[in-house]
This record gives C-alpha cells, sequence and structure tokens, in this order.
C-alpha cells in the first residue's frame, strides 16, 4: 500500500512540472496563427517542454525500482494534473477579453473580404480549435 501512495504523491509532486512543459510545447504550437505568444517561449518552448517532460519520465523510471509497476499510476496521475495545470497557465496569461476580442475581429474581417465557408478554413489554422478548447466556456 505504501508504494500507491508513495507512486501517487509522486506523480502530484511532477505534475505542475509536466503541465508547465506542456504548456511551453502549446507556445511553439502557436506560430503562424494570430494567438498571442511570448518571444523566448514561441521560439524554444517545443524543444525546452520535450527536454523537461523526458526528465520527468526520467525522475519516474529512475524509480521504477522502488515503485514497480505502480510508476504507471504516478504516471497517469502526473498525466491527469498537469493537463488541468496547463490549461490553467494558458488561460491565466492569454485567457483576456483583448486577446478574444482580437481573434472575433479577424474573423469578421476575413469573413467580410473572403466569404464565410473560407473564413472559416482559414480561421481555424489561425486560431486552431485545440486553442479554442482550452479557453473559458463562453468563448468556445
Amino acid at each position: 500500500m505504501d508504494n500507491v501512495i508513495s507512486s501517487l504523491v509522486v506523480g502530484a509532486l511532477l505534475s505542475p512540472v509536466y503541465g508547465i512543459a506542456s504548456w511551453l510545447k502549446w507556445q511553439s504550437m502557436k506560430t503562424e496563427t494570430i494567438l498571442p505568444r511570448g518571444g523566448l517561449t514561441g521560439k524554444h518552448g517545443g524543444v525546452l517542454g520535450f527536454l523537461i517532460k523526458g526528465a520527468c519520465f526520467g525522475v519516474s523510471f529512475l524509480l521504477f525500482r522502488h515503485f514497480s509497476w505502480w510508476i504507471m499510476a504516478s504516471l497517469a496521475t502526473m498525466w491527469l494534473i498537469s493537463g488541468w495545470i496547463a490549461t490553467l497557465i494558458e488561460r491565466k496569461f492569454y485567457a483576456n477579453d483583448d486577446n478574444m476580442d482580437l481573434i472575433v475581429y479577424a474573423a469578421k474581417q476575413y469573413t467580410k473580404d473572403m466569404g464565410t465557408e473560407s473564413a472559416a478554413g482559414l480561421m481555424s489554422n489561425v486560431a486552431p480549435k485545440w486553442w479554442i478548447k482550452l479557453m473559458p466556456q463562453k468563448w468556445q
């Protein structure tokens, strides 16, 4: 029973770090969109996120000898909590009315210039659905 609890605690402790790594990856996925992103995180977020995620998996697997197969519970805990943490970080930095107004303005301009169907196709590239799903319900 101690291994189960310990592995869950390790997963919970690694979750914020893994969540930040996921958020960094998302920043690099925003290139060629109108979505807001940081300069440094936009350029190097993917690589840095990959390295941090690798370190989290490395720590987990170093503990494999101690936890045995309970490390899977640790990884599942880490993955579930980190997605929530990454979403909260993204919302904290970028879910504001100014950013939403920018996206709505771009959509209206594209619709006016190109027509509804062409604008919808372009907007799916400019403001991807994966990002819109991260935002609060009123944005969706």
